[in-house]
């Protein structure tokens, strides 16, 4: 499996392109391309809070992992204001 990405910094977007590839030949056997945007943690913050609500915790994953720059995901626990 072959995977590229880009990130798209005025769109947001993040696309990846994976290639399954015939080890001996190299051919191509299958190809797929996946594109999801990337919220910045200080956009996501500033959506919730202009939606009315409180942030109580920030999480890095669903485990409750602490949340640094280098997290995949952001699990924010909040209460409406």
């Amino acid at each position: 499996i072959r995977e590229d990405l880009s990130f798209n910094e005025t769109s947001g977007l993040l696309s990846f392109n994976w290639r399954l590839a015939d080890p001996a030949g190299g051919v191509e056997l299958a190809a797929t391309r996946l594109e999801l945007w990337q919220h910045f943690h200080a956009d996501v913050v500033g959506a919730v809070q202009a939606a009315g609500f409180e942030i109580r915790e920030i999480h890095g994953d669903l485990d409750r992992s602490v949340f640094t720059p280098y997290s995949k995901k952001q699990v924010l626990v909040c209460v409406a204001r």
